[in-house]
């Protein structure tokens, strides 16, 4: 630096510098939790290939894989041979599609692409919001690293959480923590919030930024940032709007930034819920009801009010409010997160409402870290003695987080079992073998080799997508699901059995509400079944089956004796083809 420089250019420089290292230290630290998973199984899986969950692997990584195989920058149903919609919206999952072709990974690949952009987003996200509100570089990439650390920062109970569950496992005890799949560090689950938290943030530090100076440039790129919440995540953009309609009521002095906000913002939106609108009237409303969108519940039934979330709320409040005005409207998007999880006291619907928390939980922690950091500054605690407190809390958190990482990457029942089969799929049909399934044809039978052969081999499942996809209505749903089961030769009487206990389980669609529904559904699987028992070929021709896997040791169904043949018989499962004229494997 020259000997004329300023003061002030000289603390620029330094602030600067400070920004860039302590932003690159909170990207580096997302990336490591993000795809830590990854890191532990790629010896195992013989590349850095790791799915977490069944709605990864069934929901949506086929639709992944059809736009990885067929067409990158669009994004369709992997139910049908060609074409449909999805409901997944194509800024979370077709980045990561459009970068393994780009980089030649194969589709298996796509999680780990995933998870490098949730690392990376997250990690930055948290540091540039809690950058504007602090001032303080090295502070905030502190409380951002805390954030991404704690097991409790998507639902917004810091600290005390994190701390009793890492005892409790150390005592062996909370076993159930790791019965399905990995869900202590929730803010790295795919597709929400991994995917679709940093444009939230984006949003609020956009925001922030327009309120502080409102000028032509900020507001613009405010009304941006609420813009991308239309094509990222249908929860975010609801309690985004909320919070801005109450923000011009309650928060007068910052009303036309969240007025010119909203209107920019809903410009930029329409397109989007318009296309939206028109892909819902164009298809049945069973999909959206076998998932709990858009189905009729009583008002006051499956409210979600958190005694600890609620006062939380309270004394954020009224910090907020008599410390920190800047900060309503971040307090404001926390409470309507909590008004929309309870929207069916109006509405009467449910709408997975539990899904809003993904904006309440983030947002009301963001808030607890900055009340805390704040008052701590306040008080009359020795400054170097809060540093190292500090410092020793993250560090804690820090070390705990890694290690609930490690235990949910190896431990949870669901990765375990995926890439169980992943590993058994490869064994028997190594990328190289030669022929390949049919590409588009629909796989039965054995629900782990179906889902893989999509992601691997460009086929259909006849379930697994299926049950969200626009293009099924129930009537299609459970003949796929009484054909799946026939082929694999379930009889009639444990089919009904299966079906029962199965509804008895069920937590969303109207049958896990409603006995009669439940009732009247099982008699609709029967029913299915009967009709493909009494005409197997036409239900195969309707639903268009060309393969069957079983397991390797079981004995093949008469289902499968006529019109049928075993193109591969093992290791680990047996496969038959409804239309070989050219063998897959022997």
């Amino acid at each position: 630096m020259s000997a004329g420089t300023s003061p002030e250019a000289k603390v620029s420089v330094t602030t600067q510098r400070s920004d860039w290292l302590a932003g690159g230290l909170c990207v580096l630290v997302g990336v490591m939790f993000a795809i830590l998973p990854h890191l532990l199984w790629w010896r195992t899986m013989g590349g850095p290939y790791w799915v977490a969950s069944n709605d990864e692997m069934v929901f949506y990584l086929p639709v992944a894989s059809k736009a990885y195989y067929e067409h990158p920058f669009t994004l369709s149903d992997p139910t049908l041979r060609q074409g449909g919609t999805t409901m997944y919206p194509w800024l979370q999952l077709a980045p990561g599609v459009i970068a393994a072709k780009a980089f030649g990974l194969p589709p298996q690949a796509i999680p780990l692409l995933w998870r490098l952009w949730a690392g990376i987003s997250i990690g930055l996200g948290l540091f540039l919001v809690l950058r504007h509100f602090t001032k303080r570089p090295w502070l905030s990439a502190a409380l951002a690293i805390f954030l991404v650390s704690d097991t409790s920062m998507a639902f917004g109970r810091l600290v005390d959480r994190q701390f009793t569950i890492y005892w409790r496992l150390l005592n062996g005890q909370d076993d159930y923590w790791f019965s399905g799949w990995p869900y202590l560090l929730q803010q790295w689950r795919l597709i929400t919030p991994g995917l679709s938290l940093f444009f939230l943030l984006f949003h609020v530090w956009s925001l922030a930024r327009a309120c502080d100076q409102p000028t032509r440039n900020r507001l613009l790129i405010a009304g941006i940032g609420l813009g991308l919440l239309f094509y990222t995540y249908f929860y975010f953009w609801t309690a985004a709007t909320l919070a801005l309609l109450l923000g011009l009521i309650v928060d007068l002095p910052r009303h036309k930034v969240y007025f010119h906000t909203g209107w920019i913002g809903g410009l930029i939106g329409l397109p989007s819920l318009l296309l939206d609108a028109a892909a819902k009237s164009a298809s049945s409303t069973d999909w959206l009801q076998r998932s709990d969108k858009f189905l009729p519940v009583s008002r006051f039934s499956e409210l979600i009010l958190h005694k600890g979330i609620i006062l939380y709320l309270i004394i954020t409040l009224a910090w907020v409010w008599f410390r920190r005005r800047d900060l309503i409207y971040l307090w404001l998007l926390a409470f309507a997160g909590l008004v929309l999880c309870n929207h069916q006291i109006i509405t009467r619907l449910q709408l997975e409402n539990n899904h809003w928390g993904n904006v309440l939980g983030p947002a009301l922690s963001i808030l607890l870290v900055l009340m805390v950091s704040y008052e701590a500054a306040r008080s009359n605690l020795s400054r170097r003695w809060l540093q190292w407190g500090g410092v020793l809390l993250v560090c804690a958190e820090v070390w705990i987080g890694v290690q609930f990482r490690i235990w949910e990457s190896l431990f949870s029942r669901q990765p375990i079992e995926l890439q169980a089969a992943y590993q058994s799929y490869v064994q028997q049909r190594p990328p190289a073998q030669s022929p390949r399934l049919g590409p588009g044809s629909v796989v039965a039978g054995d629900e782990l080799f179906s889902n893989w052969s999509v992601v691997l081999e460009n086929t259909r499942s006849l379930k697994g997508s299926a049950f969200v996809s626009p293009s099924v209505n129930n009537a299609n749903w459970t003949e796929r699901v009484a054909l799946n089961r026939f082929l694999e030769g379930v009889g009639p009487q444990a089919f009904e059995a299966e079906q029962r206990a199965e509804l008895a389980r069920a937590i969303t669609g109207p049958w896990a509400r409603d006995p009669q529904k439940r009732d009247q559904h099982l008699a609709e699987l029967v029913a299915a079944y009967r009709a493909i028992e009494a005409d197997p070929a036409g239900a195969l021709r309707r639903l268009e089956v060309r393969y069957v896997a079983l397991p390797a040791g079981q004995r093949a169904p008469a289902c499968l004796k006529n019109g049928w043949q075993r193109v591969q018989a093992g290791p680990n499962w047996q496969i038959w083809d409804f239309s070989a004229s050219s063998p897959v494997a022997r």
